[in-house]
Formats: C-alpha cells, sequence, structure tokens
C-alpha cells in the first residue's frame, strides 16, 4: 500500500483517536461526539466565574473609554470632544449594521451550525463596504477635511474592534470568558494611553484618533488572533473550524442572510441612541454634543454590567430554550433582569445626589450644567438595561426577524419626541427621547419573550413525560 493510502491512528494532544488518510486528517466518533456534546477537551468555566470576569473586563473597558472622553475635555474643550462623539456617532451605525451581531449569533449558536471561519468570513466581507459606505457618508454630510479625516481614523479603529469580537464569539462560545476579559482590560489600558499621548502632542483629535486605532489593531493582532488559534487547536473540528478564509460562500451567505435582521436591529438600536446626538449637534452645536456626549457614556458604563451579564449568559440560555427547560430558562431571565434594574438604579442614584459635582471633577465645570440631563438619561438606562437582556432571550429562542420591526418602532419614538424636545429643553430633551425609546423597546421586547415561552411549554410538557 503506498504511502497516499495509509491509514494511521494517532492521539491527538487532547487523548482524542484521529485518522489520517492520504495526508487528510479525519477525527473519529469520539472527538467529534466530544465537540458537539459537552465540548469537554478545554474545561469551561461556572457561570458566575464567567460572569465575574466579563464583568471585571466590561467596568474596565468601559472605565478606559469615558476616560478618553475625560482626556479630551480636560486637554481640550467641548468642542473636540463633541467632534470625537460626532465620529463614534457617524461610524457606529454602519459598522454596527455590518457586523450583523454575528457575536451574538455565533455565541448561542449551540449546535454549531456554523464553523468560525464562516463567521470571520462573513465579518470581513461585511467590513470593506462599511468602510466604504461611512466615507461616503462623511462627504456627502457636508463636514470639513478635518472632522472627514477623525470619522475615518475612527472607521478604522471600529474595524479592528469588530473583527476582534467574531473572535470574542469564539472564545465565548466555549464560555471562557476570562480570555475575553483580560483582551479588554489590555486593549482598554493600551488605547487610553494612546488616545492621551496622542491629544497631548497634537492637541489634535484626528492623531489621538489614529493613536487609537493603531492600539485596537494591536491588540486584535497581538492578543485575540492568538487565543482564537488557541482555541480552535482545542476544538480540532476539522479544516473548516480553522482560521482561514477559503470558505463555502454559499455557507457563508446563508449565515450573513440568517443575521441580517440582527443587523438591520443593530443598525436602528445604534440610530436610537445616536438620534439624540443629532439632533443636539443640529439644533445646538458640537460643544452641547460633547456635554451631552460627557452625560450619555455613563449609560454605556452601566450598560456594560448588563452586557458583561447577558454575554457571559447567553450560551446557558440558548441550550435552556433548545432543550425545553422553561423553569431554567425563565429562572435565568428573572435573575439577569433583577441584576439589571438593581445596576441602573444604582446609577439613578448616585446620579441623583453626586451627579453635578461629579461632572465638574471628572470633566470640567462647564459640564456640571448638564447634571438634569445625566439623571434622566441613568433612568433611560434602567429600562434599556432590562430590555438587553430581554435581546438575549430572544436570539437564544432564534426570534430575530422581530426585532426589526421592534427597534423600527423604537427609532421612530426617540426621533419623534426629540424632534419637540431638544429644540425647547436642549441635552436634556435629547435624554427626554433616550427615555421614551427605552420604554418602547422594552414593552415590545417583553412581549416577544413572553409568546416564545408559550410555544416552550408543551416541549417542557413531552420531556417531563
Amino acid at each position: 500500500m503506498t504511502s497516499d493510502h495509509t491509514i494511521e491512528t494517532r492521539r491527538s494532544g487532547l487523548g482524542h483517536e484521529r485518522t489520517v488518510t492520504g495526508g487528510s486528517e479525519v477525527y473519529g466518533n469520539e472527538g467529534s461526539a466530544a465537540c458537539h456534546s459537552k465540548d469537554a477537551e478545554l474545561p469551561r468555566m461556572s457561570l458566575r466565574l464567567n460572569l465575574s470576569w466579563n464583568l471585571l473586563g466590561n467596568l474596565v473597558y468601559t472605565g478606559c473609554q469615558w476616560s478618553m472622553l475625560m482626556v479630551i475635555a480636560k486637554l481640550g474643550t467641548p468642542q473636540l470632544v463633541g467632534r470625537f462623539s460626532l465620529g463614534l456617532a457617524i461610524t457606529a451605525p454602519v459598522i454596527t449594521l455590518a457586523s450583523c451581531q454575528l457575536r451574538m449569533v455565533q455565541a448561542t449558536d449551540a449546535r454549531r451550525d456554523y464553523s468560525f471561519s464562516d463567521y470571520l468570513t462573513a465579518r470581513l466581507a461585511c467590513l470593506i463596504p462599511a468602510v466604504v459606505t461611512i466615507f461616503i457618508i462623511s462627504i456627502l454630510s457636508g463636514h470639513s477635511s478635518v472632522v472627514v479625516a477623525v470619522i475615518m481614523a475612527i472607521a478604522l479603529a471600529k474595524s479592528f474592534e469588530s473583527v476582534s469580537d467574531i473572535y470574542y464569539g469564539l472564545i465565548q462560545q466555549h464560555e471562557r470568558m476570562d480570555l475575553v476579559s483580560k483582551s479588554k482590560i489590555i486593549k482598554g489600558v493600551l488605547s487610553l494611553g494612546a488616545l492621551a499621548a496622542g491629544i497631548y502632542f497634537t492637541r489634535d483629535v484626528f492623531w489621538a484618533s489614529v493613536c487609537l486605532a493603531v492600539a485596537w489593531g494591536i491588540v486584535l493582532l497581538g492578543y485575540d488572533v492568538r487565543n482564537g488559534r488557541r482555541i480552535l487547536k482545542w476544538y480540532p473540528q476539522g479544516r473548516e473550524w480553522k482560521a482561514t478564509l477559503r470558505q463555502n460562500w454559499r455557507a457563508v451567505g446563508a449565515l450573513i442572510w440568517l443575521a441580517l435582521p440582527l443587523g438591520v436591529a443593530g443598525l436602528l438600536n445604534s440610530l436610537r441612541t445616536n438620534i439624540p446626538r443629532y439632533y443636539v449637534v443640529g439644533y445646538i452645536g458640537e460643544a452641547d454634543l460633547g456635554l451631552f456626549s460627557a452625560v450619555s457614556y455613563l449609560m454605556v458604563a452601566v450598560l456594560a454590567v448588563v452586557y458583561a451579564i447577558g454575554e457571559s449568559a447567553a450560551p446557558r440560555i440558548a441550550r435552556y430554550y433548545a432543550e425545553g427547560r422553561v423553569r431554567a430558562y425563565t429562572g435565568l431571565l428573572a435573575k439577569l433582569s433583577g441584576l439589571a434594574v438593581c445596576s441602573g438604579l444604582a446609577g439613578v442614584g448616585v446620579s441623583w445626589v453626586w451627579g453635578e459635582r461629579l461632572l465638574a471633577i471628572l470633566f470640567t465645570p462647564e459640564y456640571a450644567r448638564a447634571s438634569n440631563a445625566l439623571v434622566l438619561v441613568m433612568v433611560a438606562t434602567t429600562v434599556t438595561s432590562v430590555a438587553a437582556v430581554m435581546n438575549y432571550a430572544m436570539t437564544a429562542a432564534r426570534s430575530i426577524g422581530v426585532q426589526l420591526p421592534i427597534f423600527a418602532l423604537v427609532c421612530a419614538a426617540t426621533a419623534i419626541v426629540c424632534n419637540f424636545t431638544v429644540p425647547d429643553h436642549g441635552i436634556s430633551g435629547a435624554a427626554e427621547g433616550l427615555l421614551a425609546g427605552s420604554a418602547v423597546h422594552l414593552s415590545l421586547s417583553f412581549i416577544v419573550v413572553y409568546r416564545a415561552l408559550r410555544k416552550l411549554k408543551p416541549n417542557q410538557n413531552k420531556l417531563a413525560g
């Protein structure tokens, strides 16, 4: 028998047998079953440990991002803060659409319908036209060349972040949020230092944004990709699971089509968050946009806690729903919602008692006049926190298409309220628009989850019988 037809049984480093036929590796039933049953090769962490790590990473990362605004405010002017925030407001909706929330789909892909390379290829295929679209929008919007340069530098940074997000999804899928958390901590500290150096030496928000993009690119290539390769080595599911772009484009297209409603929903959700900013910069100007951005970023800080909880629990929520375990599914959702409410109310209390003083200390005394808007933003944050938990529940139940009309209505409610309140109430009116959209979001998403739960009950009864 020639070497091309040699059949040899080897032992992988994981203790699973694999057969090598003609130079190609084919994993036996033991390895395949392990990969699809309990993923026993790489020890998973408990939900509590995953939550702790993810909470730590999100808090550090969000704190560093908020510190970026503080640095620009301390070393620059509210106008520079507004210009940086405008770049984020323009790039975020487009990048969010291009991402199609693939990480959420990936983390809740309990049946492993798609390989990691499918997700990576889909993300890169969508990012390229997204960056081109951002450039076209920035030009057609009539912004100066300086503002366009800032927008494109931020677009580059967001692109690096988007690719890292796919590697986070791979790691999250296997419930090892410690690796994601460490990446966020490194990225947060490094990006804060890079942006601070850029703004300190140049007093130019463009070069600060370039430094930010470089920092995120370094973390992607130097840390996230390496972690992804480690995970893939632990889960040897064949060539199609390797971090390559040699893909079945039909599968990639099907994945994009599956996640597209989530992408559009994410676009609308991002627009809902940024619509108040568009009204502020349109009616009041870049300086007041800087004030509102500093206030509304506290919303991001609180939501970071909620997302840390939801991201850690998302695979388990999906597993409970797929297995028809009604009591476990509803119990976990109740716990997550309770934690979301507690974190949101804590933010409301802090902003009510110390909001004006904190804004003056953290930024400059000029920002203290935004304290009333801060309280309204934190109330909206509490409502949004519970709605975010419902989003994870909807995705786990594969109620994906319905999220599009939900966020469309949320966007419409936010725009309608802002149209009437921002001209009269300024940045407080923008916060009122956020609150209105959050209330609509929570109400509609709760109805969808309740209907999905009713469909799940017969499965539970069948299993019980």
